[in-house]
């Protein structure tokens, strides 16, 4: 879309079954969402660019492939969003016509008999027309944080629970 804008990415993980999670990000424009697959090749790519970048050997390439997961969605902000739904088959986009719910759910806080405290991840869910879309999201990214980027584009279809 002509003079479109990244307004902000966010990291998700849609759950296929038990066993099987992948990340896919949620980058938000001011027209529309668009929904990327981060596949093992980006991901690759991404670690043996900053691997490059930063120097180092096995134990960099290590520690870098460890944490490319936290940061890895912050590639889309300074992304043409053309390029970024071209970059797989699998990604996709929505409008705010085409969306009828947003909802963002926080995740509960649990407590261990030792007193430690953690927050379970938090609920995505989208609802278009070509049907309803559910992903989680670590609680290293605020829920009331992702509602406000996500109510940029769908306005008072998002709701935070």
């Amino acid at each position: 879309m002509q003079g479109e804008h990244v307004l902000g990415a966010l990291p998700v993980q849609w759950h296929k079954n038990l066993l099987n999670i992948i990340p896919w990000t949620i980058v938000v424009t001011d027209a529309r969402i668009i929904v990327a697959k981060l596949t093992p090749e980006i991901q690759k790519q991404a670690v043996d660019a900053k691997v490059k970048e930063q120097g180092g050997g096995f134990l960099k390439r290590m520690a870098v492939a460890a944490t490319s997961g936290l940061t890895l969605h912050k590639r889309y902000l300074t992304m043409d969003p053309e390029a970024v739904l071209t970059e797989t088959p699998e990604n996709w986009w929505v409008d705010a016509p085409g969306v009828s719910q947003v909802t963002v759910t926080q995740g509960r806080w649990e407590t261990d008999h030792d007193g430690h405290r953690w927050q379970n991840d938090h609920q995505l869910v989208i609802v278009t027309q070509q049907g309803k879309y559910s992903y989680t999201f670590k609680p290293f990214m605020n829920a009331a944080d992702a509602a406000n980027l996500l109510a940029q584009v769908f306005g008072a279809t998002v709701t935070l629970r």
